[in-house]
């Protein structure tokens, strides 16, 4: 590990412990962490993936991938990964990066634009779940146009939230203008689907975070709570189970090491994040139901630490795709590879080839 990645984690864990507390992220469910984020921006952590050029720290992928499994870990109610990623992709773009909150919306399809000779876009229709849509700006795509729809613009908004009680509103938009700096065309070698690609990215290693918060939990609650005279850790049942979700949480990270990777090695990074995020998926799936056999009936009090990442594993586990498209586009792959499975399988990097 990187000197530069230390320092960056070491920073991201003080914040972290000191802003993003209980109280805090009950509250988050309908009032906008000020404090927490205010924190995390202090140490410039939106702009961290960003080029010195452009005012940001210049640090890697990997570097920001253990920052957002960090975020994951701390159930953190804002969206920090969103914002590290989105900065990074607009200034590839040629945007200028942005102080607050960005999330990505990939192209669902259902936002028209007009544009006026290149001097404004027209933006009508509505983008749906969109994360702390009322607070953030908007990363999102239109045929062959990256836009940045600005925080607090023209929208109606009708007020959602996810399982885990994250802001997830339906923005609508009639007739909003955008000047020409919030648009882009789409950078060589980008199309409709990497927005949602990054997107999967962020949310695998968010749920990897949160698995390795919830078998702690679990392994501090088996070894601490005495049953018939002895702690749960003591019986065989008990140390099967953590040891099938410590499998997993291994297999999950390993999964996303591998798509994180796929950036700086040339590999197909579609493909990569497509394997994470199903992986991750089902990990997520078999560790949180572990998790709350091992603690019983406090695992689901509001009170106790273990429902504020297990609620966000089984929301994460669908944006930017549930498992099953995720497993299609990966069947599709294979497929295209007529037949020779096992040649694709054994292949890695630019090898990678059937």
């Amino acid at each position: 590990m990187s000197e530069f990645k230390d320092i960056l984690i070491d920073q991201t864990t003080r914040v972290l412990k000191d802003y993003c507390n209980h109280e805090v992220i009950e509250a988050a469910d309908n009032t906008w962490p000020d404090a927490l984020w205010d924190a995390l921006a202090k140490i410039e952590l939106p702009l961290a993936l960003v080029d010195p050029d452009a005012g940001g720290a210049g640090a890697d992928l990997d570097d920001v991938g253990a920052l957002i499994r960090l975020s994951g870990n701390f159930a953190a109610p804002v969206p920090i990964g969103d914002t590290m990623v989105a900065n990074w992709l607009w200034s590839v773009a040629g945007g200028a990066p942005v102080a607050g909150p960005v999330v990505i919306v990939p192209d669902s399809g259902s936002i028209c634009t007009h544009d006026s000779a290149g001097r404004s876009t027209t933006l009508d229709g509505t983008l749906c779940g969109v994360p702390w849509g009322q607070n953030a700006s908007i990363l999102t795509v239109a045929g062959n146009t990256l836009i940045l729809i600005p925080a607090g613009g023209d929208a109606a908004c009708e007020q959602q939230h996810n399982i885990a009680g994250d802001p997830r509103p339906d923005l609508t938009f009639f007739n909003v203008t955008l000047d020409a700096d919030h648009t882009r065309p789409l950078p060589e070698g980008w199309d409709s689907s990497t927005l949602e690609e990054y997107g999967a990215l962020i949310r695998s290693a968010q749920m990897v975070g949160a698995m390795d918060r919830a078998l702690a939990l679990a392994v501090e609650h088996a070894n601490m709570r005495n049953q018939f005279g002895r702690p749960l850790a003591k019986f065989q049942a008990i140390q099967q189970q953590l040891a099938v979700a410590v499998e997993q949480v291994a297999s999950a990270a390993a999964a996303l090491d591998g798509a994180l990777a796929a950036t700086s090695n040339s590999a197909d990074f579609g493909f990569a994040v497509a394997v994470a995020k199903v992986i991750t998926g089902r990990a997520a799936t078999s560790v949180a139901a572990i998790a709350h056999q091992v603690h019983g009936a406090i695992g689901f009090s509001r009170e106790y630490d273990l429902q504020h990442v297990t609620r966000r594993l089984w929301a994460w586990r669908e944006e930017y795709g549930a498992e099953l498209l995720w497993q299609r586009r990966i069947g599709k792959r294979v497929l295209a590879g007529k037949g020779r499975i096992w040649d694709f399988i054994t292949a890695s990097g630019e090898d990678q080839k059937i």
